[in-house]
């Protein structure tokens, strides 16, 4: 067995599901952040028991092949991205093979039944809203995203993947803080004020969003306003209240507008989305094209009958299939979603219902028949009330978008083992340089 804190050589010859190298040393794995296959390394055991060890890097004896150098000066300590040292081919490989695992570990399918990764062009400067945490070190601000497994705030000078226009907000706030120190909240002690700054862009409109998350109320100060507007595309800024200590959400509905217009506003296939504070809206803004135009082409809805797009958010999705013509109708549970999705329909004229409810509320109360049904869920998938639902209600098609290929793996074992047949899986990387895809799946019922 490894010994703890004593260090040894190994190959990478795998990755593990978060995208650490793996390392087998007399049959024993040893998982190893930004390390990736290929490489040859000296590690140091950080924690070791019967089944697993972990390890961190001291030197990297030889290169892998398909390492590349990080343009993010702290990518090997942020959370945000964990393969930025992996080259982008080599980055699909491993989310293709991890993709098969996931689907594998719960239905029966082969690698040739994944279509390839639809890979990102622009690689780099995708993210249209981040949340990042605050904290202080010797009186010092540090803005950033937590260390992997800990919440020790790693400072972001400049962060590569998100957007100028967003990233221009850290200085400026930076530079406002040092002016005016209000205190950041405390995570030990549970004392300070200021505790997450969230960040929205827009980048069809120019238009920028920031929300201010704070443990008390916080009359925002006329100096905060000021130093914003430096920025041309700053159209709103809110404060969030978040006063549970124990709790690291960092959006809440205890929302006010402080500053400037309640939306931004975002275009897609010529449609207008109004964008609130936590409204849902796909994180990728170089790409969002894309992936709904491969989603409509997957599904390819011809009109009939009704189309419900459930967990529909702000419409993005429904407005689009809308103007197909047909009956469409869009639910979430969330009314600051819906409103905006109505804002849009309205605005131009575009047939679709919106309904505030749960997914599977709806899918319970209501049928239609010869109907083809839309989900693209949280993280944690489907609600089981909602499978049922679905199963019972017995739709001719299902389309089903997820961002966790191990909980679309077990609700797509459901619906197989109902008699849905999987006609097309097409994965997208939304998540450049991270260990994620965004998964578009097409199911349908035989003699429907």
């Amino acid at each position: 067995m490894l010994k703890k804190n004593h260090s040894y050589q190994a190959h990478i010859s795998d990755q593990s599901p978060i995208g650490s190298g793996i390392a087998t040393l007399k049959g024993h794995p040893i998982h190893i952040p930004n390390s990736i296959p290929g490489d040859i390394i000296q590690f140091k055991v950080i924690k070791t028991s019967s089944q697993i060890s972990y390890g961190r890097i001291i030197k990297i004896i030889q290169k892998s092949p398909h390492r590349v150098t990080p343009p993010c000066k702290i990518a090997s300590t942020c959370g945000g991205c964990q393969l930025q040292h992996q080259s982008n081919s080599a980055q699909h490989e491993f989310k293709s093979k991890q993709l098969l695992r996931d689907l594998q570990a719960h239905i029966n399918i082969n690698a040739s039944d994944i279509q390839a990764i639809i890979a990102a062009k622009h690689p780099w400067g995708y993210r249209n809203k981040m949340q990042l945490a605050l904290s202080e070190d010797n009186g010092q601000l540090k803005i950033g995203l937590y260390a992997s497994r800990s919440h020790r705030v790693i400072d972001m000078p400049h962060c590569p993947i998100m957007h100028d226009e967003m990233a221009q907000v850290l200085p400026i706030f930076k530079e406002w803080h040092r002016q005016h120190p209000i205190p950041i909240f405390n995570e030990k002690t549970h004392q300070g004020t200021l505790r997450y700054l969230t960040l929205r862009y827009a980048p069809q409109h120019q238009e920028l969003m920031v929300i201010l998350t704070t443990a008390a109320p916080f009359p925002v100060p006329e100096s905060l306003i000021k130093a914003l507007k430096q920025l041309p595309a700053f159209k709103s800024l809110y404060i969030c209240k978040q006063a549970d200590p124990q709790s690291d959400q960092v959006l809440t509905a205890e929302l006010s507008l402080a500053w400037g217009t309640p939306h931004i506003q975002e275009t897609l296939f010529e449609t207008t989305h109004p964008l609130s504070p936590t409204a849902f809206y796909q994180g990728n803004a170089k790409l969002i094209e894309t992936l709904y135009e491969t989603w409509i082409k997957i599904i390819n809805w011809n009109g009939e009958g009704c189309l419900l797009d459930l967990y529909c958010g702000t419409g993005t999705s429904t407005l689009a299939f809308a103007r197909k013509g047909g009956q469409v109708i869009g639910v979430d549970q969330h009314p600051a979603a819906i409103q905006n999705a109505k804002r849009s329909a309205q605005l131009h004229q575009i047939n679709a219902q919106f309904v505030c409810e749960t997914a599977e509320s709806y899918l319970s109360q209501h049928k239609h028949p010869n109907s083809s049904i839309l989900v693209d869920p949280p993280r944690s998938g489907l609600h089981p009330a909602l499978i049922q639902a679905l199963i019972q209600h017995a739709p001719a098609t299902i389309g089903y978008m997820s961002c966790s290929a191990k909980t679309l793996a077990r609700d797509l074992a459901f619906l197989v083992s109902a008699g849905y047949h999987i006609d097309q899986i097409q994965p997208i990387d939304m998540f450049s340089h991270t260990p994620h895809l965004e998964i578009m799946v097409r199911l349908s019922r035989p003699n429907s």
